[in-house]
């Protein structure tokens, strides 16, 4: 039984028992004490520790590393639950007198709800809303299709389910996992406004580009986390505009700060998202009228450029922090790529809090 999971944060563990001088062809071995198993390297008799390697890294590497170090704790992580799962999933069946493969279809199998036809056309329209931002046409809903849209959902389903029981049977038999600290970067909060509350415990930085499909995913999770949390949370949206494949959303970042002005920079950003097939200055434009701004005032700010060194900034911190791609998040400093879903994320907050 494979159990998903899609934990993204964390380190590689740099542990050492010995250190190892070269010297032309011949080497010599230092022996470290059990209190400094927290010991990379040496210089002589100078012992380097992990947490100097990290403070002095460069960003940008410090960035490429962290990543390294998550796919490495998320692989480890999950074949840690898929062992750790089969184990009590045994211990369960013996509990209640009843075979593995009957506590997995009376607890997964028969709680998973069906896939309506309602379910496949609401996939299908957003799928196909994906493809317009891109300039695409998307497939006609034939029964081929749709029959394939099923098998995914089921498939989703299914999988959520299965880490739903599995986090259950974790907590009843009080599984924990030991696993190293993840990487914490010092992240500039911007200039943009804040949702949630200023100064609260845990602090959410993203980076985003307007035209990006999944930075709209990523929008959307993030009106449910700011929801859900309040001011539990502190969230900050930073521009990170992928000019080389979406060319226009350096504008749409400069045209939502011309709107901050005006106070309507989160009724902005909103709008561009919901829009993201529609990208000419005109098209900005006419998001400030209806949003029922002074639309000289924006349109003069616009035509001005008037934040692209704000943008360029944004820019420049990202790229130095070990950003590639977006939606980025720095989650009170831990990095995070993709669009996780919402139970993702709230799985790292609540960690936080």
């Amino acid at each position: 039984m494979r159990i998903q999971t899609w934990m993204l944060c964390g380190v590689l563990a740099l542990t050492a028992c010995t250190a190892s001088k070269k010297n032309g062809s011949s080497s010599s071995v230092t022996e470290l004490s059990p209190s400094d198993q927290n010991v990379v390297a040496m210089i002589g008799a100078e012992k380097i520790t992990e947490e100097e390697f990290i403070a002095n890294m460069d960003s940008q590497i410090k960035g490429e590393f962290s990543r390294a170090q998550q796919e490495y704790r998320a692989a480890k992580e999950a074949a840690l639950s898929e062992m750790i799962f089969e184990k009590v999933l045994n211990k369960e069946a013996e509990k209640q007198g009843i075979s593995k493969n009957e506590l997995i279809e009376k607890e997964i199998g028969a709680k998973i709800d069906k896939v309506s036809d309602q379910d496949v056309q609401a996939y299908y329209d957003e799928v196909s809303k994906r493809f317009a931002a891109a300039g695409k046409t998307a497939p006609e809903l034939n029964d081929m299709v749709k029959m394939q849209i099923r098998m995914s959902l089921e498939a989703e389903k299914s999988a959520m389910r299965e880490l739903a029981y599995s986090k259950e049977l974790f907590e009843k038999y009080n599984v924990a996992f030991v696993l190293p600290e993840p990487i914490r970067f010092q992240i500039d909060k911007g200039n943009l406004p804040h949702q949630g509350g200023e100064g609260a415990k845990v602090t959410v930085i993203e980076f985003s580009d307007y035209h990006c499909p999944y930075c709209k995913r990523g929008a959307d999770n993030m009106k449910q986390i700011v929801k859900k949390y309040g001011n539990k949370i502190e969230y900050r949206f930073r521009d990170y505009p992928l000019e080389q494949i979406h060319p226009r959303a350096k504008a749409a970042s400069q045209a939502a700060r011309c709107a901050n002005e005006q106070g309507k920079f989160w009724k902005y950003h909103d709008k561009v998202f919901e829009n993201q097939d529609k990208r000419e200055d005109a098209d900005f434009i006419a998001f400030a009228k209806d949003l029922k701004m002074d639309v000289d005032k924006f349109t003069t700010c616009y035509n001005d450029k008037k934040y692209n060194a704000d943008v360029e900034k944004d820019l420049a911190e990202g790229q130095k922090s070990g950003v590639s791609g977006t939606p980025a998040y720095f989650i009170n400093g831990v990095f995070v790529s993709g669009a996780l879903p919402p139970e993702k994320l709230s799985e790292i907050i609540d960690k936080e809090l």
